[in-house]
């Protein structure tokens, strides 16, 4: 899943139709933006133009308001990551944040149309090839799985999972992520939606809180980004953070997709041996990708 990346503030202020930092600038042409205002196209896709932009890589786009949402991960990779137009991961973060910052102005405005298209669209159960369609039956598998409680969400990223099991009766959701960034983002936006959530800017494997601090620990969509040894740091701590029960969700790919920071591959094999691991009950299924869920109580 896409992120924040740590150097970034995602509640920065910027210039109403562009965004940039010193590695990018994203302007989105429309409404008055002068198209002269940008360097030579270096290429050109239904969506998205690469512009010479000298010391910067430029970026121009034809997106609104109704096109925001996490759903542009795979617009971003189908146009110009997959065919190689642009390559990294961290490239793929700072144009993700750029494209939202620049649709609608205002730092918050343009993130509280971004998560509201988001939900909306989790919500809805779509069909088809896009990011919510393969995630939204992974957030409802989750939350079956979840009972009512404390619950710590490690890995939050932009922290869908739980907004959603926050605004539902009986849970006290706390989220975390390493990127301080993305969760003053998450706050910002759980608190002017009314939704009671907690965050916590943290490494997974290094959780300021206590043993026993949740009911139900949820590690979603998270190990595929990390190497072996650094997610078998994760996943004890998820254990020792668990009073009940530890959630793994990971997807199943050929190979791992890079531009989203995958650097493993899982099946259900390598899902087996990390419970096995673990000296403790567990069970592995499959939905929408592999799931590990280990009863610690």
């Amino acid at each position: 899943m896409t992120g924040v990346l740590p150097v970034l503030d995602p509640l920065a202020p910027g210039e109403p139709g562009e965004y940039r930092d010193e590695l990018v600038r994203v302007v989105r042409l429309g409404d008055g933006q002068p198209r002269t205002s940008l360097g030579p196209v270096l290429a050109r896709t239904r969506n998205f133009r690469l512009h010479d932009g000298g010391s910067r890589v430029e970026v121009s786009h034809v997106l609104r308001r109704p096109d925001l949402g996490n759903d542009l991960t795979e617009l971003l990779a189908g146009e110009l990551f997959r065919p190689g137009v642009l390559a990294g991961s961290a490239l793929f973060e700072r144009i993700f944040v750029g494209v939202v910052r620049s649709t609608v102005p205002g730092a918050l405005p343009a993130w509280r149309a971004f998560y509201g298209n988001t939900l909306a669209r989790l919500r809805s159960r779509p069909r088809g090839r896009s990011w919510t369609a393969d995630l939204a039956p992974v957030y409802d598998r989750a939350a079956a799985l979840v009972p009512p409680g404390r619950v710590l969400d490690l890995g939050s990223c932009f922290g869908f999972f739980p907004l959603l099991l926050a605004g539902r009766d009986g849970y006290e959701v706390t989220a975390s992520d390493l990127v301080p960034g993305s969760m003053r983002l998450l706050s910002a936006v759980a608190a002017s939606e009314g939704v009671p959530l907690r965050t916590i800017a943290c490494d997974a494997a290094a959780v300021p809180l206590p043993d026993g601090a949740a009911d139900t620990v949820t590690v979603l969509h998270v190990l595929e980004h990390l190497a072996p040894a650094e997610g078998a740091l994760v996943l004890a701590e998820a254990l020792r953070l668990a009073a009940r029960r530890v959630v793994v969700a990971v997807p199943f790919e050929d190979e791992p997709s890079t531009w989203y920071g995958h650097v493993r591959r899982f099946g259900c094999e390598e899902l087996a041996a990390l419970g096995e691991g673990t000296g403790l009950p567990f069970t592995v299924s499959e939905h929408h990708g592999g799931w590990l869920t280990v009863h610690v109580a």
